[in-house]
């Protein structure tokens, strides 16, 4: 990319971000990424004056309460990050002419559907964290400046608290017994790693404004699965790669029997035709476990 451009990222210690600050970004390029300490967008003055010194060509938010169980009762929170802080951030990048992209969840729509979602249909929130996902994205979308909201579901990777690093944590705990996962929810895995990918790839493109671009896409992973499957996929892997002794146990159960917080949607597979079509096709989350279990002893022994 031609000239010295400057990417803000909102977010420094989250997945996501990580997975960014992870990539290879090309030459003339700086990723500028701030946390929760380094700027405060509710102080909507001293966060414009802050943001306009960088200057950035693009705006990247990745700040999210992603603690789907917690934000039932951590309400104020939840509402803070994923509702407040978008409508902030729109409207900062609206004041300065800078193009925003925004991260949302398959969480904002309630499971009654028997076919993938697009981007068209109707949300209807089951949780305190996708009521707040839902309204954070629907104030970036009334932002009149150019923005594009990517919703996606999953989230998996090296970094942080995820559902890979969830199951590989519980089977190191579980003396014999089997793993218990529940295999009556149903959606689309995505690699963290593809998701930013992607997030930087619609970034040079909103700068450079070469083509159309929607304001709201989905991208995720395929093919659809359950926890269960999900589950399965990634003991099998992790066997493959000699991880395990022994291969732990799995269980299937229904959610009934795993009473959580927060109610999830049964099914939120995302349809990702149009983002196939702009050509960013959907990862396969299959290729994206061997990668990581190729590599896993030499990431966790770093």
């Amino acid at each position: 990319m031609a000239g010295n451009v400057t990417i803000l990222v909102i977010g420094r210690n989250g997945q996501l971000a990580r997975e960014l600050a992870a990539l290879s970004w090309p030459g003339g390029v700086n990723a500028v990424f701030l946390g929760r300490h380094d700027i405060c967008l509710a102080n909507t003055l001293a966060a414009r004056r802050q943001i306009a010194a960088l200057a950035p060509s693009a705006i990247i938010n990745t700040a999210a309460f992603s603690r789907v169980d917690a934000a039932e009762t951590a309400i104020d929170a939840c509402w803070e990050l994923n509702a407040r802080l978008p409508a902030h951030l729109a409207g900062l990048a609206d004041s300065l002419g800078v193009p925003l992209l925004h991260v949302s969840t398959d969480y904002v729509f309630d499971g009654a559907a028997q076919e993938p979602y697009g981007e068209s249909a109707t949300t209807n929130p089951l949780s305190t964290y996708g009521l707040a996902k839902e309204a954070g994205d629907r104030a970036v979308l009334a932002a009149t400046g150019r923005v594009l909201v990517v919703r996606s579901a999953w989230l998996f990777g090296w970094h942080g608290d995820n559902v890979l690093t969830r199951i590989l944590a519980r089977c190191h705990q579980l003396s014999g017994a089997a793993l218990r996962m529940v295999d009556d929810q149903i959606g689309s895995p995505t690699p963290a790693a593809a998701l930013a990918g992607l997030l930087q790839a619609l970034a040079f493109e909103l700068i450079g404004g070469h083509r159309s671009l929607p304001r709201l896409l989905h991208f995720a992973g395929q093919p659809r699965t359950s926890w269960h499957g999900f589950a399965t996929a990634v003991l099998d892997t992790w066997s493959r790669a000699g991880h395990f002794a022994a291969r732990p146990a799995l269980a299937a159960i229904p959610s009934s029997a795993y009473p959580t917080a927060a109610r999830r949607p049964a099914f939120s597979v995302l349809d990702c035709r149009t983002a196939t079509a702009l050509g960013f096709p959907p990862p396969d989350w299959r290729d994206a476990l061997d990668r990581l279990a190729r590599g896993w002893t030499e990431r966790r022994a770093a």
